[in-house]
């Protein structure tokens, strides 16, 4: 189902265990989608817009149900959950290499 974003910041969005918790150097994906989605609902037509392949699909699956509804109902985001997208993410023909790219040392 779909989760619409809350019309106004709650406590409930701030303060510890708030947001999208990282898993290791996943702070530029942590911060991507909680712009994309955590108030605003200008990018959902990503979430129910047919993709292409059973792994895309999961990975839509996921992003909607692990990471975009709990964030919206609760205000948080586990780390485990971003570790299972991350890990469908590189599954993805389109984006196959993408976690292994050099990027700067430099840590979130």
């Amino acid at each position: 189902g779909k989760v619409d974003p809350p019309k106004y910041i709650s406590p409930m969005y701030i303060g510890r265990s708030r947001g999208i918790q990282g898993n290791k150097n996943s702070c530029y994906l942590d911060a991507t989608l909680y712009a994309m989605f955590a108030f605003t609902n200008t990018m959902d037509y990503m979430l129910s817009t047919p993709v292409d392949g059973p792994v895309n699909q999961t990975i839509q699956k996921k992003l909607r149900e692990s990471v975009v509804n709990p964030l919206r109902e609760c205000g948080f985001v586990g780390a485990g959950h971003m570790k299972t997208l991350r890990d469908l993410l590189s599954r993805s023909s389109t984006l196959a290499g993408w976690r292994t790219r050099r990027r700067s040392r430099r840590s979130c």
